[in-house]
C-alpha cells in the first residue's frame, strides 16, 4: 500500500525524491518480510510484486531523468538506431526481392 501511494504521489507531483523514498520503502518491507517467518504464501508473493513494482518504478524515474536533462542525444541516439535497423530490414527485403526475381 505504501507503494502504491508514493508512486501515485510522484506521479501527481512528479518529485524524484518520492520514487527514491517509494523504492527505499518498498526495499525496506521486502527485507521485512524475507526476514520474518512467512505466516502464508501470500506474504512472499506479495512482497515479491513490491519488488517489482519499486523496480519499474525505479526504471521510469531513470529514464523520465534522463529524457529531462539529455533529449536532444537521446533522441539522436534513438533516431540513429531506428535509421540502422530500418536499413538493415530495406536490405533483406530487397535481397528477398532478389532471390524471387
Amino acid at each position: 500500500m505504501l507503494v502504491a501511494i508514493g508512486g501515485a504521489e510522484w506521479l501527481r507531483g512528479g518529485g524524484g525524491w518520492w520514487a527514491y523514498g517509494t523504492v527505499a520503502v518498498a526495499g525496506l518491507l521486502l527485507i521485512w518480510t524475507l526476514r520474518s517467518p512467512a505466516r502464508r504464501w501470500v506474504d512472499s508473493g506479495l512482497a515479491g510484486a513490491t519488488l517489482l513494482v519499486a523496480a519499474a518504478l525505479l526504471r521510469t524515474v531513470t529514464g523520465t531523468a534522463t529524457l529531462t536533462c539529455c533529449w536532444s542525444a537521446a533522441r539522436e541516439e534513438r533516431l540513429d538506431r531506428a535509421s540502422r535497423q530500418l536499413s538493415q530490414e530495406l536490405g533483406a527485403a530487397v535481397s528477398d526481392a532478389r532471390d524471387l526475381a
